[in-house]
């Protein structure tokens, strides 16, 4: 059967290719699709028999099962943590392990890309309004304690920021979770046992596709995508809480940097050279330098023009959920560089949209805070 080998330009087909980025690779569904045509009404009667499909409603069962303990989980955090102080380090790490239980959960069922998505932007926002609670995130009003409903207002821009981030990174970036059979991953004198178990929760095995396939799949979201994910969030929260310096990098403050600002800057030239480095690569690869060139000038180019006719009246401030959605199309490949990239980049702009909302990039110049 034919596979298309990750990393390879769409429309390339391949015969059991091996990639450079991906140590397997995945069933694309219209290969699934032509193998289930071709098979005999008697082969598709046996194959359903022995358990290998696994009804659509089991999967609608696991992620109910794992949203609703989510934000079980993330109530009782509520209840120890109340919003008037700084997140203490205990409810943090609760706080965070309720996100790494739930997309454990989600990881053992089929799951879309979109689905995944989605319920990575939900519960990525509610983490965000938990942790942000009892800070103060703004400089311009440093007395102010930031409360749930400050950033639980800002819920309507997912409207906009989840279906971007997913059309123009998360749809090639993330993988199609087939469903993994547990069962299947463990010796054969263990098998049984745990089949039982999940025959009495009312979970049908799944089957159809290479356990260890499936597998790969399900580790390319969990290990690569979430993790970065759950990242990107974290430095602007650390900086709030105290942990890291809590500085602008802004040119107009550039002659009050001290070794910290500089160091920073390092760090994030290096980022940024590797980032658009193995990227830039990547669209050569893939035939697609010619199209993100064209994107990104024409971005910059009307950045540059809006600031240079604003520039009597207002000063631009780029803030990172800006920046950080603008390379999100960069990422745009399939692979785990890619997936740990776009993941960072995702939670960093998911970040500033739950805290501070979608703020313009040019303030009136009375109004601007360095």
């Amino acid at each position: 059967m034919l596979q298309r080998a990750v990393g390879e330009p769409s429309g390339t087909r391949h015969a059991n290719v091996p990639n450079s980025d991906d140590e397997s690779q995945l069933l694309t569904s219209d290969d699934l699709e032509l193998e289930v045509l071709s098979e005999s009404p008697a082969a598709r009667r046996g194959r359903a028999d022995s358990g290998l499909t696994a009804p659509d409603h089991t999967a609608w069962r696991v992620l109910l099962v794992a949203d609703a303990l989510g934000l079980l989980g993330f109530g009782a955090v509520v209840q120890v943590h109340d919003g008037s102080h700084p997140i203490t380090l205990g409810a943090w790490l609760a706080a965070t392990t309720v996100v790494a239980l739930v997309f454990a959960l989600v990881g053992l069922a089929p799951c879309s890309k979109l689905a995944y998505h989605v319920n990575l932007h939900a519960f990525g926002f509610v983490y965000c309004v938990v942790i942000h609670a009892g800070l103060h995130v703004r400089k311009e009003h440093p007395d102010a304690v930031h409360r749930f409903s400050d950033s639980l207002v800002n819920w309507i821009f997912l409207v906009f920021a989840t279906p971007l981030c997913y059309v123009f990174g998360a749809a090639v970036t993330l993988r199609e979770q087939p469903g993994l059979d547990p069962a299947a991953l463990l010796p054969p004198s263990r098998a049984p046992a745990l089949k039982a178990l999940m025959a009495a929760a009312g979970a049908s095995p799944v089957g159809g596709t290479d356990p260890r396939q499936a597998l790969a799949a399900h580790a390319h979201n969990l290990l690569y995508y979430l993790p970065a994910f759950v990242a990107g969030i974290l430095p602007n929260f650390l900086a709030k809480a105290g942990v890291l310096p809590d500085f602008s990098l802004s040119l107009k403050s550039m002659a009050t940097w001290g070794a910290g600002q500089y160091v920073a800057v390092l760090v994030c030239a290096a980022m940024l050279a590797h980032l658009l480095g193995y990227h830039l690569w990547r669209a050569r690869q893939e035939g697609l330098l010619r199209q993100a060139g064209a994107f990104y000038a024409a971005t910059l180019l009307g950045l540059g023009l809006t600031a240079t006719l604003l520039k009597p009246t207002h000063a631009m401030h780029l803030h990172h959920y800006w920046t950080a959605a603008l390379l999100v199309p960069l990422t745009r490949f399939p692979g785990r560089v890619s997936a740990v990239w776009q993941g960072l980049l995702v939670g960093f702009h998911l970040q500033g949209v739950a805290v501070f909302g979608i703020e313009p990039l040019f303030d009136p110049k009375r109004h601007l805070t360095v």
